[in-house]
């Protein structure tokens, strides 16, 4: 989880992106040179990209594919990292069961083959933890222990976060708790490993829901340490959304009067127009609203504008800004 990528983890990153402009020729072409050089990777990694980019109802073939690719590197690669190790890991959720099952046990062969290789160790933790999460969070939380120097923590606390969405309510508490002790010991332990600003987020998200203001002022500032000047707005915002949970409407009202500034994420610029809402704001509200005029999309604008005038919240559906969406 390096935040540097060598020239080599470029030069396969690359060969991945593209992989799915490859034509059906093409794929015949370089499976013919890999049989007579399987331990290329230039070529493994074209075609793991190429499977992987596939819709596998249109070719039953599809899934079996991935899965070789898969499977070699997992038998000859165990410790691949960067970009390829990140979407080998990812390669677990396109699986069916018995696929993922096959792909699982050979991971844990190579744990038990490799029992102190951190790398090793935590690459079966993050492809297993997406459909065994409970098997997986053991093996991060150990490749966590062989080496700190990895982020290992940064991507359990990724795989908590999902677990929450996932869980029935009766749970969800429980996974909270878990992001939060994660979370917190990637933050202190970790460093600027990977993306710790993303752990932050998550952390500060589930501390909103539990009612744990104090984590929320650290993530924020956590936030705001790991990398200005970009999440200087993402900081302000938990801040803000802070301050309304306390009484204090100033600083929400403040970022929403900049929208036009295009410095808040849409999704957090909505969530504070919304909280405020339900407080009885209303005319800073519509000001935010008509201030994103070439922004967003216009009829959806109209829309929002139409609602309040209605004394109805704003619904901020649609609500792409992006150019191609304006």
């Amino acid at each position: 989880m390096s935040n540097y990528m060598t020239d080599q983890d470029r030069r396969w990153w690359e060969l991945y992106r593209k992989a799915d402009k490859l034509s059906a020729a093409d794929v015949v072409k370089i499976e013919k040179q890999l049989k007579s050089e399987p331990a290329n990777m230039d070529l493994r990694v074209q075609l793991f990209g190429y499977w992987y980019s596939q819709n596998f109802l249109k070719r039953k073939d599809t899934e079996q594919k991935l899965l070789e690719h898969v499977l070699w590197m997992i038998e000859y690669k165990p410790s691949v990292g960067g970009s390829i190790g990140h979407k080998c890991a990812m390669s677990a959720m396109r699986f069916t069961p018995r696929n993922f099952a096959t792909a699982r046990q050979a991971w844990l062969e190579q744990v038990d083959k490799h029992p102190i290789n951190g790398v090793v160790v935590g690459n079966a933790g993050a492809f297993i933890a997406w459909n065994d999460f409970e098997t997986g969070s053991h093996l991060l939380e150990r490749a966590a222990r062989l080496d700190q120097s990895a982020g290992w923590l940064q991507l359990l606390s990724i795989h908590c976060n999902d677990q929450i969405w996932r869980l029935p309510f009766l749970y969800k508490d429980e996974m909270r708790e878990k992001l939060i002790d994660v979370g917190v010991r990637s933050l202190k332990n970790e460093g600027d490993i990977g993306a710790p600003f993303i752990t932050a987020e998550y952390v500060a998200e589930v501390a909103l829901t539990l009612g744990r203001y104090d984590l929320v002022k650290y993530c924020a500032q956590a936030i705001y340490d790991y990398n200005p000047p970009e999440s200087v707005p993402v900081a302000k915002f938990y801040v803000s959304l802070l301050a309304l949970r306390e009484g204090d409407r100033r600083p929400a009202l403040e970022m929403i009067s900049q929208a036009k500034r295009e410095e808040l994420r849409q999704d957090m610029l909505f969530r504070l127009a919304t909280a405020l809402y339900e407080l009885g704001e209303r005319d800073s509200i519509v000001q935010m609203i008509v201030s994103l005029k070439g922004k967003a999309k216009e009829h959806s604008r109209r829309r929002w504008l139409e609602q309040m005038a209605n004394s109805k919240p704003p619904d901020f559906l649609d609500a792409c800004m992006c150019d191609s969406c304006r």
